[in-house]
């Protein structure tokens, strides 16, 4: 037998060759649906009209209750084993149907056979199993399902309860056709005083739970457990009564439950984020906080100080008005006395020759002095001025050299005075200083604001070296054939323990993300009682040598439940599982 097998199908609408599909899986649904596997447009064709279903070596058609049927060779069937190259007609549709067995032989032309279709476990004892269950917890919702060859046609939850009718009328709940009801509806869930009631008529099967005991349809009708009303026999749905009823081809599942409340499943990973967010938003609102409480006097002294360095450049610039000096010095007063003496005769001579002397001599008084004073404002104060008149585009980046040479134009600015200041330690209090150079931008904080310059660039995008590409590990988890001593089918076993992949594939994702080279095999053995819960479990043998996902599977399993083994006796299986990591 090979590993898996290829369904062809060749689709004919009205004898033209349509399309060809492939498909390599067990079950193919047929249908108008817009979701069956295989999708037939058709008004001809119900929505889930039939199923192709590989069972062992053999592969048959099933029809599901259509309306117009299913054939195979021309003639209407409801289970037929098919054969390499039989045609199907579905509606308006002819499937022609052909096998091919991957990974074994390429040119394959039948089905193979010989063996008999193995038992698994159907949607109605699923179906029983959950229903016949008592609820946990309910709030008077009715909860209700209706199966049809073992088509699940209807599964829905009532709050508040109503009453439920089946039949082909506008205003059944459970639509459809069929010879086994009695005038084309009945009624099958009454609600009176706000409390669901069943009725019960004769020729229905089933079986009936209330509470740790249950009977027949036909029990309770003979037992007086039921109320008689006319052609029918009235049930209470009280809390405790859960009920299967048979019609033929049509099962029923009643049951007294709760609407289902909406957990959001907080995963690891969604925590994680989660604090990184809340870290940030902290963060930011923090930052957001800091600048609404600045005090607004912060901005006007700035603008304020701004003001006073463009006055003082301006006072540089424009040429300072003449004074007279209030003391003159020693020197000139002396100078001034000899001239006097020497020039005595032709000061009495002519007396417009002092005044010519004076109008002479006292322009360069005041021109000297102005000079020193200007001087000496340069040298206490002029400095940050004229850097604050270069503006941005010299102090950062810009021509940084006209403006040591502005500096210099003063007077009394050397290489150690404040030309260094310029580039090393900032200008007076403003301690974080301005520096140049090529590359990104840095920041320093000192005395006053912070100053901004620029530094070298080499490392940009250095310190992304550290983030990591490792690449994304998927979790694969296969199996290989089990062993199992009890009265179960290995099939029901199989397919019970398929539901649950998901939880065994969590228990090793979980640790993978923890150890990328993670992988191996593990055995575990476990009981089955007479109940259908697992009573135990035990590591059999591992390879995987991890002791979480050791513990996380054992858990799992235990909390699994499978059908009642034949005779109530137990039945033990041990399973493996292989984890691999897909890369």
């Amino acid at each position: 037998m090979s590993e898996s097998r290829l369904l062809i199908f060749e689709i004919y609408r009205d004898g033209t060759h349509e399309r060809t599909e492939r498909l390599e899986q067990d079950v193919v649904k047929i249908g108008s649906h817009a979701k069956s596997h295989l999708f037939l447009d058709d008004a001809n064709v119900s929505r889930v009209h039939a199923v192709v279903e590989v069972t062992g070596d053999d592969v048959f058609v099933i029809d599901l209750g259509s309306g117009k049927g299913t054939t195979v060779g021309g003639q209407r069937v409801n289970k037929q084993k098919l054969s390499h190259g039989d045609r199907i007609g579905v509606g308006g549709y002819e499937l022609v149907i052909r096998f091919h067995e991957v990974g074994e032989r390429s040119g394959a032309t039948g089905a193979g056979g010989g063996s008999e279709a193995r038992v698994v476990e159907t949607d109605d004892e699923i179906y029983t199993r959950r229903f016949l269950r008592r609820a946990e917890n309910s709030d008077g919702s009715v909860e209700a399902a209706m199966l049809f060859r073992d088509l699940v046609i209807v599964d829905d939850l009532y709050q508040p309860p109503t009453t439920l009718k089946v039949g082909s009328g506008a205003d059944c709940q459970f639509q459809i056709e069929s010879a086994l009801i009695p005038g084309g509806e009945i009624v099958l869930l009454e609600v009176s005083s706000g409390e669901p009631v069943l009725l019960l008529r004769e020729g229905m099967e089933g079986e009936i739970w209330v509470g740790d005991s249950h009977f027949t349809p036909a029990d309770a009708i003979s037992s007086g457990r039921a109320t008689p009303s006319g052609d029918v026999w009235r049930l209470a749905l009280t809390r405790e009564t859960r009920a299967r009823i048979v019609m033929g081809e049509l099962v029923f599942f009643f049951r007294r439950s709760e609407v289902p409340k909406f957990v959001f499943p907080i995963k690891r990973e969604w925590r994680a984020a989660g604090l990184a967010l809340a870290v940030s938003t902290l963060i930011q609102g923090g930052l957001i906080l800091v600048s609404l409480l600045m005090p607004p006097e912060v901005g006007e002294l700035a603008m304020e100080r701004e003001a006073q360095l463009n006055r003082y450049v301006q006072m540089l610039l424009v040429k300072p008005e003449e004074k007279k000096p209030e003391e003159k010095p020693e020197w000139l007063k002396e100078k001034q006395e000899a001239d006097k003496k020497s020039d005595k005769g032709a000061e009495k001579a002519d007396k417009s020759k002092p005044e010519d002397t004076k109008t002479k001599d006292k322009p360069e008084e005041v021109t000297e002095l102005a000079r020193a004073e200007a001087r000496d404002e340069a040298m206490n104060r002029g400095a940050v001025d004229v850097l604050n008149q270069l503006g941005p585009s010299n102090v950062f980046g810009g021509d940084a050299a006209a403006g040591v040479a502005e500096l210099e134009a003063i007077g009394g600015v050397s290489d150690t005075g404040l030309g260094q200041s310029y580039g090393q330690g900032g200008l007076g209090k403003f301690g974080g200083g301005l520096a140049s150079g090529g590359g990104r931008l840095s920041t320093g904080v000192g005395g006053g604001p912070i100053g901004v310059g620029r530094s070298g660039g080499n490392n940009v995008g250095g310190n992304l070296r550290g983030v990591s590409d490792r690449k994304v590990r998927t979790p694969v988890v296969s199996t290989q054939p089990f062993t199992l001593t009890g009265a179960l089918d290995m099939d029901i076993v199989r397919r019970v323990i398929a539901e649950h992949r998901r939880e065994i594939i969590a228990c090793y994702e979980t640790e993978l993300q923890k150890l990328p080279e993670l992988q191996g095999r593990i055995d575990v053995e476990f009981v089955i009682g007479p109940d259908g819960a697992v009573g135990g479990t035990k590591l059999k043998a591992s390879t995987l040598k991890n002791d979480a996902v050791h513990a996380c599977v054992q858990r799992r399993v235990k909390q699994w439940r499978f059908p009642e083994p034949k005779g109530g006796g137990t039945v033990r299986v041990s399973y493996p599982w292989i984890f691999t990591s897909g890369g």
